[in-house]
């Protein structure tokens, strides 16, 4: 019903932030940010149950949105 992303700021702790996402459609959700965020970033996105994560970095804001998906690696 919903996922969680963390983002981790390299360098700034204090800027890390936690969104959540609501479920808008079949695989789509739908997150707000308080403030805008630049720069380099680490990301880690959940499912409620953290049963999986999806981890990365991203170079935010991302001209063209920014879109998350597996290549089929799995760790467990």
């Amino acid at each position: 019903p919903y996922l969680i992303l963390n983002l981790f700021h390299p360098t700034l702790a204090d800027r890390d932030r936690t969104v959540q996402f609501q479920k808008v459609g079949t695989g789509q959700y739908r997150g707000n940010m308080l403030e805008d965020i630049d720069g380099r970033w680490y990301y880690d996105l959940r499912g409620p149950d953290n049963d999986w994560r999806l981890k990365g970095e991203a170079w935010l804001p991302a001209e063209n949105g920014l879109t998350v998906s597996s290549k089929g690696t799995v760790q467990e």
